[in-house]
């Protein structure tokens, strides 16, 4: 009796689904991980080798001797620093949180 009646008020609240509140708060804590995790992502490979994050980022594409020639003349710190705002722009540019939120609703 007492799993009958268990039973029936997991099937109640599973069918009554989540309310608008509850998917929206879902979305956006699911846009705020992934965001953070791009970001974070990107500022380690920052660290480990700035050259080709950076200019992979920017020159996705094609081959940049400009871009691996001006991050190059760059001090480490420079160069990490540079790489870090372009990780950050790409994180938050228009296709990239298109994508997160296609894939978090």
């Amino acid at each position: 009796m007492r799993t009958i009646i268990l039973s029936i008020m997991v099937f109640l609240l599973i069918s009554c689904g989540e309310t608008e509140e509850q998917k929206n708060k879902r979305v956006s804590d699911c846009i705020d991980r992934n965001l953070d995790s791009q970001v974070s992502m990107g500022e380690e490979s920052c660290r480990r080798d700035p050259v080709f994050t950076k200019c992979g980022l920017e020159y996705a594409n094609t081959a940049s001797g400009l871009c691996a020639s001006n991050m190059k003349s760059k001090t480490y710190n420079e160069q990490v620093e540079s790489c870090k705002a372009t990780v950050k722009s790409n994180a938050y540019s228009y296709e990239m949180q298109t994508d997160i939120i296609k894939m978090c609703q």
